[in-house]
Formats: C-alpha cells, structure tokens, sequence
C-alpha cells in the first residue's frame, strides 16, 4: 500500500508539474492544512483564506487574537514551511475580522469535476486512475486527475495553452513555451 500511495504522488506531482501547477497546488495546502499546524484553539479562532504572493492570508475571530498571532508569527511559520516547504509561504498577514470554522462539504455519489469531462477526458482519467490497484486510492487518483484536467482547461479559457515540446501550460504567443523555443529544435 506504501507504494502505491508513491506512485499515486509521483502520477499527481508529474501532472502538476507538466501542467505549470505545482506551486498553486502547494500554496492551496497551506489553506487546507491550517488547522491542523496550528491546533485546534487557534483553528477555531482562525481562518486561512488564501495565499497572496506568497503571503499565508489568515482571518481571525477579532483583534485580540490577530495580534496574538502575530506575536507568535515566527513559530508558526516555521511549522508552515517545515510541512510544505520554505519556497511555499514568505509571510504570515493575520487581520481581524470574521473567522468562522470551514463546515465538510456533503459527499456527492461522483465528483463534478469527473462529471464536468469530455468523453476523451474521463478516458484519461480512467486510463490514468487504472494504474492504481487499490479501488479507494483509484477513486482519489481519478478525483486529483479530473481536477487537474479542469484547472488545465480553466487555463486555457485565459487564454494560456499547451507547449507542443514539452507539454508545459504557458501563456504567450507561438506553440512553444519559452524554455523550448530557446532549445535547437530536432
């Protein structure tokens, strides 16, 4: 099961990379792990709402605790970049205002993103989830694909697009990203 869960990473963290996403997935993480490096007291008081250049965005239930935080910055952005690396987050921004605790989304019967696929997307999906032997760990695998194959085609909607050399989302003119186009062609 061990190898599996590598594989099932190296599948997401090569489609990330490939994609140009990696860094907007990282950042994501430090919203959805916020709870869990800060503890439960904080997180009830907290809440991450993003990452702004990369600027760890965090709400708390009111002043006295934004500055509570703020005293305590340097420790918990140590955690932060011990968990998702020092490249991830710069800085902590903590402001008061309005926290309030993320509720669980209810389970849909098939994700909307898979539901979302063309034809020939849900057959990538599938083709690429096959790989994984476990079914419980195939269901993710075909969950993270589908997500990465609709922030692809969100990609594309503004106007970036696929390099024909390496496969790279880029956003300029021509067919190749500029790392390619500077490569002598074959």
């Amino acid at each position: 099961m061990r190898g599996q869960r590598a594989r099932i990473g190296d599948l997401v963290d090569g489609a990330l990379r490939r994609w140009n996403l990696e860094r907007g997935t990282r950042e994501h993480r430090a919203v959805l792990l916020w709870p869990g490096l800060v503890g439960e007291e904080i997180a009830h008081n907290t809440v991450a709402t993003g990452v702004r250049d990369r600027v760890l965005l965090v709400s708390a239930s009111n002043h006295a605790w934004a500055q509570t935080l703020d005293l305590m910055k340097p420790e918990v952005l140590k955690r932060v970049r011990e968990r998702l690396g020092k490249d991830v987050v710069r800085d902590i921004h903590f402001s008061a205002g309005r926290a309030v605790p993320r509720k669980a989304a209810p389970r849909r019967a098939e994700p909307a993103a898979l539901t979302a696929l063309t034809s020939e997307e849900r057959a990538e999906v599938e083709r690429a989830a096959a790989a994984v032997q476990d079914p419980g760990l195939r269901e993710y695998a075909a969950r993270a694909f589908a997500s990465l194959i609709g922030a692809r085609r969100r990609l594309e909607q503004k106007g970036y697009r696929a390099c024909q050399g390496c496969g790279q989302v880029f956003r300029g003119k021509g067919r190749r990203c500029a790392k390619c186009a500077r490569r002598p062609s074959r």
